[in-house]
């Protein structure tokens, strides 16, 4: 996977985000995890995630896999 620097921090970040917009409403927690496997196999390490996504149920369903 191709990383990217953020700004001047030296954070390396995938050039590549996995959305989590479905997750926990129409991608059930093992697809989720499934899906959250591939991307980090594949060198993945940017989740975009936000408390409105399926009113939190994405980040609870990332907590749970964290």
């Amino acid at each position: 996977m191709e990383m990217r620097r953020a700004g001047n921090s030296g954070l390396m970040l995938s050039r590549l985000g996995l959305g989590t917009m479905t997750w926990g409403r129409d991608t059930d927690e093992h697809e989720a995890a499934d899906q959250c496997r591939a991307y980090i196999e594949a060198g993945g390490n940017f989740i975009d995630t936000a408390n409105t996504y399926g009113d939190g149920d994405s980040e609870r369903v990332i907590g749970g896999l964290v």
